[in-house]
């Protein structure tokens, strides 16, 4: 009886486990998209900068 109960308990904490896993994975992963499109957007302006000087350099 009490096995089962046990049983029981393990597979809910299990569950509840995996459950937190896939978030906090989910939270990381979006957070890795947030910073990789940030520095795609600084690497841009950067690109144009330079650019835009050689353009005005070379007229």
């Amino acid at each position: 009886m009490y096995q089962d109960f046990d049983r029981g308990l393990a597979r809910e904490r299990t569950a509840q486990m995996r459950k937190e896993v896939d978030h906090y994975r989910l939270a990381a992963r979006l957070a890795k998209a947030a910073r990789s499109e940030e520095d795609g957007a600084i690497r841009r302006g950067r690109i144009a900068r330079g650019v835009a000087l050689a353009t005005a350099l070379f007229r």
